[in-house]
């Protein structure tokens, strides 16, 4: 071997040996689909709320979530159209069943629904998904699982 043919290989070993696998530091925020309960919002909630979020095959080029869950009365569902690199997400109208409650139940289910129907973005704040309406109005919830906050 001569030095022309050494050094390259020599430099090529060394790059090997000094670059590091050490993992880039997990994000504190948990990943958006999953199990999700209302803690706090104008439209109220007991914690009985929920909210569910589920990966669907994309439709028309968009990335888009199921939407599910627990108003209080009655069940829903609908779809969302989410953008992870702009904290997009858009849910559309929602499906409901049509069962009825007491008063106060049903009038702050009738406003979590209008408000949900109305987000257009998402934000993270200590480990809470923080739903924001384009009215500027928000609708917090914490992971399924991680206690009430």
């Amino acid at each position: 071997m001569n030095f022309r043919t050494t050094l390259p290989l020599l430099l090529a070993t060394c790059v090997a040996a000094c670059a590091t696998s050490t993992p880039l530091p997990a994000t504190t925020a948990p990943a958006l689909p999953g199990q999700w309960t209302l803690q706090s919002s104008a439209a109220g909630g007991d914690g009985a709320i929920r909210l569910v979020l589920r990966e669907s095959p994309p439709r028309e080029g968009k990335t888009v979530l199921d939407v599910s869950g627990f108003a209080g009365v009655n069940h829903y569902k609908g779809t969302a159209v989410f953008n992870a690199g702009e904290n997009m997400l858009v849910i559309g109208t929602l499906a409901t069943t049509r069962m009825a409650g007491p008063a106060d139940r049903m009038q702050a289910e009738g406003a979590y629904l209008q408000k949900l129907e109305q987000v257009g973005s998402y934000a993270w704040q200590d480990g809470l998904l923080v739903l924001k309406t384009l009215g500027g109005e928000t609708l917090t919830f914490v992971k399924a699982g991680d206690g009430a906050r």
